[in-house]
């Protein structure tokens, strides 16, 4: 308590800047460290359970006394982010640099970080030729500021029931959340999805709030998404179409700089698309809260462990509990998705809806860690599509479209290319009495696809229903075989080219009967009928004389 007193002593001060960053750090450290009792007993007795909604909570002991710094530090929030945007005071000054990326960032996302924890990050090499020495060490020390005051929001939202009690809940969360989102540079929205949104999607008990907030995040990230993956795609379809460039000398800097931008710019895309994949993948995988005493403690302690664990890599880690946080996540995603979800998707249809674009469209984005992701969780939703799309059938086709659409960007990927022949099969198969015709007609648009072919395709389908029930892998063969002009060429075969039929060489030297030495003409008159000798063994015969 004393401590906690003291940050709040040093975060009224605004006469040193250290000290207003140092308190956060103390403030993040001290709620991370805080674990709770594994026997219910001691929970029962000690007073950390708490009723709220007719639901027994295992509440952090430490939730009275950081509530009442819930508002100081989200407006804080509030505040650091509105310094992205255009119009702020920042964005106009010479610290403009402060909301960008640091060096050290960049070296993370180009893989040039060093091993040596030890290195001052102050001190390392910087392309930021503009930037002095103290000018990148502030920039260090904003940067860190900033990652530590959002992982500090991110562990409030794990605070329930108090945080959720309160009566402005859902204004406070949604108000700091949303705070200049759209201003917001990629890097720092990954970070905010992963450090907020996550433990947000995983704590909250309240299924209004959820959907409060999702209906506002998951129309602005598909958005968001889709037009960086837009313009990562053109940029490679480009250089694929042009080939190398060949540029002068004065211009290999710049095309340096360029390229490690580009670069950046692709990592950042990457790692933002996977890390909002596992904040839908939570929020499918998301259960009501029970009555149960078991389940609540196991999740509380889970949640207040490891929820930032996970999504850190930090010395304090210990290795021993690797296995069991990887039990608890295999069990937290063993049904997707939950009923819990089921129904919050058929109460929004917004939700439900942009879950889907997300899902399916994102199929097509030149990203193999996520299409993985993805692949598995609409394999699921596939099943429960009846009654998510409400005999929508253009929405249907729509998601087919996506999935053929997929197949012929990642044609060349051979595991990709399986995964996505089976979630076709599967919907085929999910909807075959019921909308088959309409799948039939998205493959006969397929360019050198007939309808006789389309025909024999849905009858060997059938025969899994009155003879003979196929394998998956005949299913995807048969699929294969009909979209094979819509997909890309393998990898392997794409610069096959027949081999070169040369005809055997002449000699690289020709001797004529004049400069013949004597041995060798002599030689060439006894063998006349070999052509290939040119009397090299008696050159170096040794003689007698």
């Amino acid at each position: 308590m004393f401590i906690l007193l003291l940050c709040l002593f040093i975060a009224t001060s605004t006469s040193n800047q250290r000290l207003i960053f140092l308190s956060v750090h103390i403030l993040c450290g001290f709620l991370r460290r805080i674990t709770l009792p594994n026997d219910p007993s001691i929970c029962s007795n000690g007073g950390y359970q708490e009723t709220f909604d007719g639901i027994i909570f295992i509440r952090n002991p430490a939730s009275p006394a950081f509530i009442q710094l819930t508002h100081c530090l989200f407006k804080l929030l509030t505040y650091c982010h509105a310094l992205h945007s255009p119009n702020s005071p920042l964005s106009q000054s010479s610290f403009s640099f402060l909301s960008t990326m640091t060096d050290a960032e960049k070296a993370v996302y180009l893989q040039q970080q060093d091993n040596n924890d030890d290195i001052n990050i102050s001190s390392m090499p910087t392309n930021s030729l503009s930037l002095s020495i103290n000018d990148r060490r502030l920039h260090n020390r904003f940067s860190s500021f900033l990652d530590r005051l959002e992982i500090l929001i991110g562990i409030y939202l794990t605070l329930k029931p108090d945080l959720y009690k309160l009566n402005d809940s859902l204004n406070i969360i949604g108000t700091t959340l949303f705070s200049s989102l759209d201003h917001l540079p990629n890097f720092r929205l990954r970070n905010i999805i992963r450090y907020c949104f996550l433990p947000f999607v995983r704590h909250c008990p309240i299924s209004t709030m959820i959907i409060a907030i999702f209906e506002s995040l998951l129309p602005f990230m598909y958005t968001k998404l889709k037009d960086k993956w837009k313009i990562i795609t053109e940029r490679q379809s480009i250089k694929v179409t042009n080939g190398s460039v060949h540029e002068n000398n004065d211009d290999h800097y710049q095309t340096q700089d360029r390229c490690e931008e580009e670069v950046i710019e692709e990592q950042v895309t990457c790692y933002l698309t996977r890390d909002f994949i596992d904040v839908i993948k939570n929020l499918l995988a998301s259960q009501s809260n029970t009555s149960d005493h078991t389940n609540q403690l196991i999740n509380s302690n889970d949640i207040d462990e490891t929820s930032m664990d996970e999504m850190m890599t930090t010395d304090e880690q210990n290795i021993g509990d690797v296995p069991s946080r990887k039990s608890t996540i295999q069990s937290r995603y063993q049904q997707i998705p939950s009923e819990f979800s089921l129904k919050i998707l058929q109460d929004s249809s917004i939700i439900c809806q942009y879950c889907l674009l997300i899902l399916f469209d994102g199929l097509s984005w030149p990203d193999t860690s996520s299409i993985t992701k993805m692949s598995h969780i609409c394999q699921s939703l596939i099943k429960h599509l009846s009654i998510l799309i409400n005999g929508n059938n253009d929405f249907l086709r729509q998601l087919y479209i996506y999935i053929l659409c997929a197949l012929k960007i990642h044609g060349d990927n051979e595991p990709i290319v399986c995964t996505l022949l089976s979630l076709a099969v599967l919907m085929y198969d999910t909807f075959q009495q019921t909308s088959s015709n309409l799948f039939d007609s998205v493959l006969m648009e397929i360019p050198d696809v007939t309808n006789e072919q389309v025909n024999n395709y849905r009858d060997k389908m059938q025969r899994q229903i009155n003879g003979k029930p196929l394998s998956d892998k005949q299913k995807r063969d048969m699929l294969k075989q009909l979209v094979q002009p819509l997909m890309g060429q393998n990898v392997a075969q794409m610069f096959k080219r027949e081999p070169l039929a040369l005809n055997n060489l002449p000699p690289l030297i020709r001797f004529s009967k004049r400069s013949l030495h004597p041995v060798l003409q002599h030689q060439q008159q006894l063998n006349t009928d070999n052509d290939e000798d040119h009397g090299l063994a008696n050159l170096f015969q040794h003689t007698d004389d």
